[in-house]
């Protein structure tokens, strides 16, 4: 069976041209810059350790489990913004 990257729902295949911002990406027979491209300009990352047919975009906020959850990074977050507000509602 053929390994299929999830890349490809990102890149056209035949030019390695990012279907969000038309950047043709140069390779070397891997997906390696590809995956590169999406997580430093897109916040599209694989999982680690998983299947291709996996991956994380860090700008769903529904994502937990695994060591690399994001979630406590929401959570801090969302701590901040009701300390925020609180202080805006002392000072009102």
């Amino acid at each position: 069976m053929t390994r299929k990257s999830e890349v490809w729902k990102h890149i056209e295949k035949v030019t390695n041209r990012c279907r969000i911002c038309g950047v043709v990406i140069a390779t070397k027979n891997n997906t390696t810059n590809l995956w590169n491209h999406l997580g430093t300009h897109h916040s599209i990352f694989r999982k680690p350790n998983a299947s291709e047919a996996e991956t994380i975009d860090v700008d769903d906020p529904g994502i937990s489990g695994g060591k690399n959850d994001v979630s406590p990074v929401y959570n801090l977050l969302d701590v901040n913004l009701i300390v925020s507000i609180g202080l805006l509602l002392v000072n009102i």
